[in-house]
């Protein structure tokens, strides 16, 4: 003899894990809360008017997640990096038409950080800069083949000082030197 009818005999033979998935949605409908839109991201991919691709990557609430690739009109990738709730952040790459990495650096809430390396189109560094706030912060040392030539200095994006000769800046600055 059963203690409940027939028609559940099958229910409590079923797993735990089974259980809670067939009841838990009911559970939560039943408390008035209401279900996240969205809750896994969506990989999408964008397009220009000439059916070649222009973008791609993660959405997550109508908002860029994870990593996305940009491309330009004619299918060269421009920039590559991720984001955190539409908003840049990390490691970025910038590049110029050849495809040779143009940029490469940090942002952090959509804005670029710390060190920024810059090339010319040959591939070749060519600055190093250092951004706050989306502005230069700090040293600007700009390089010819790879060599450093001229330092300046920058607070929030002003100038504030300019050495014209890497050995100047290294005189006035011994403490780079080392020991």
């Amino acid at each position: 003899m059963y203690l409940f009818p027939e028609s559940l005999h099958g229910f409590f033979n079923m797993s735990l894990f089974l259980k809670i998935a067939l009841f838990l949605p009911c559970f939560i409908w039943s408390t008035g809360e209401e279900m996240p839109a969205e809750k896994l991201p969506v990989y999408q991919k964008n397009y220009f008017t000439n059916k070649q691709l222009s973008s791609e990557g993660w959405m997550l609430n109508g908002k860029k997640t994870k990593y996305w690739k940009f491309y330009n009109p004619y299918g060269t990738l421009t920039a590559e990096g991720h984001f955190l709730k539409g908003k840049k952040c990390k490691y970025w790459f910038q590049y110029h038409f050849n495809g040779k990495v143009k940029s490469e650096g940090h942002y952090k809430d959509d804005e670029k950080v710390d060190w920024w390396n810059h090339y010319n189109q040959k591939g070749e560094l060519v600055e190093k800069c250092q951004y706050k706030d989306n502005r230069p912060h700090g040293y600007r040392v700009l390089l010819t083949k790879e060599k450093p030539y001229k330092v300046e200095l920058y607070e929030r994006g002003v100038k504030q000082k300019e050495w014209t000769s890497y050995t100047r800046f290294l005189f006035d600055h011994p403490e780079l030197l080392g020991t």
